[in-house]
């Protein structure tokens, strides 16, 4: 449903499965990064956390 590279859509999946009922991504950005399986990287999951906070509803993905 978003245009964005194979690495940030895999970021985005992974920080979509962290947020909370009330919308509220509940860990840090470098608690999903595993540099052992290689699929992405923080700069990635930064990206998609971008995309993810601009979908509906307003304020989804909010850290606090």
């Amino acid at each position: 449903m978003v245009d964005a590279e194979e690495p940030v859509k895999k970021a985005g999946d992974m920080i979509i499965d962290y947020i909370d009922n009330r919308g509220y991504l509940t860990v840090r950005l470098e608690q999903l990064y595993n540099k052992d399986r290689g699929d992405f990287t923080v700069d990635d999951l930064k990206r998609a956390l971008e995309l993810v906070q601009k979908l509906d509803p307003p304020g989804v993905g909010a850290r606090t």
